[in-house]
């Protein structure tokens, strides 16, 4: 469950909204059918404007009782809403009742629904949003019992999501959950210099692929000596799979601490830009380390500083 919504908006008919009237059937002992389903295409032409009303069939036969219900079907669009009617302030000796409708079950205008998902994508779903689409399906009217789902797929690109709606009650409240969640976060892999390495993000989807080509040392000059007592370059070879990738995030891992890069680069050069890559761009160069031994390992970081790929050298 991706997060409660106070109300799925695209609910056409709200259960706390009960009409009432007053049909008077001239001392009758039965329900008219024809009156109340009148009284029914009223009610529903009020709080669901912008859907068509067409044929309501009643049940013929039923007694008048106080507190007595039935049941009318509604065709919303081709959608068939069952709607409880419920008998009230019966009077039968003047042949008049009151009555009061309640849907049995949601209805739902799928185009309102395709709006309310684009503004409340779940978490996981990290897409931009002017770019993204949504698609429910068809018909555009649909009747959902309490406890049913809609599905949609919202997709960017060759990315894709499919995105839950559970209805709760009649009146549409529910909540939105991914269909299809992301699989869990990939291990951290180890690799040894000269391997490439994939890294993914937390749905599983390939992101970036980087390389440390060799290792080499120094102890530095007459210009720049190591504060630790070795000067480490890596090569880096990085070749960004999707967009906003960061491969000259890289720490040196040396007896369980972690090094940032150093600024000397006289024996190694180029050193690798610190700009981010988009998906299909690729860049080389060396990542400078001023550490204490030649022994450890180079450690990958997203931008949440977690670990996302390691090197042994």
């Amino acid at each position: 469950m991706i997060g409660r919504l106070a109300a799925i908006v695209t609910l056409l008919l709200a259960a706390a909204l009960l009409a009432g009237c007053t049909v008077t059937v001239g001392g009758r002992d039965t329900v008219e059918p024809a009156r109340v389903s009148a009284s029914l295409t009223r009610w529903l032409k009020e709080r669901s404007p912008d859907v068509r009303v067409g044929n309501i069939v009643c049940p013929g036969g039923v007694k008048l009782t106080a507190g007595g219900t039935f049941e009318c079907t509604a065709d919303m669009e081709g959608a068939q809403l069952p709607i409880t009617v419920t008998l009230t302030h019966v009077d039968t000796d003047k042949g008049e009742y009151d009555i009061s409708f309640k849907p049995a079950k949601a209805l739902i205008n799928i185009d309102k629904l395709v709006e309310d998902v684009r503004s409340n994508l779940p978490l996981e779903v990290a897409f931009d949003l002017a770019s993204a689409t949504v698609d429910c399906g068809t018909p555009r009217v649909r009747v959902v019992e309490v406890g049913g789902t809609i599905e949609c797929t919202v997709a960017n690109g060759d990315a894709r999501h499919v995105v839950r709606a559970v209805i709760e009650d009649v009146d549409g409240t529910g909540h939105y959950e991914l269909a299809n969640p992301p699989p869990p976060r990939p291990e951290v892999a180890t690799v040894k210099v000269g391997d490439k390495l994939t890294v993914y993000d937390e749905f599983g989807d390939p992101q970036l692929e980087v390389t440390i080509t060799q290792v080499k040392f120094s102890k530095g000059d007459e210009f720049a000596t190591p504060e630790r007592g070795l000067y480490m370059g890596a090569h880096v070879k990085a070749h960004a799979l999707a967009d906003d990738q960061y491969p000259y995030n890289l720490y040196a891992r040396v007896r369980g601490h972690l090094y940032d890069q150093a600024v000397a680069g006289f024996a190694f050069e180029p050193l690798l830009d610190p700009v981010p890559l988009n998906k299909g761009e690729r860049a080389s160069g060396w990542a400078l380390f001023d550490v204490p031994t030649r022994h450890g390992q180079l450690v990958l970081r997203d931008l949440d500083e977690k670990t996302v790929g390691v090197w042994k050298y």
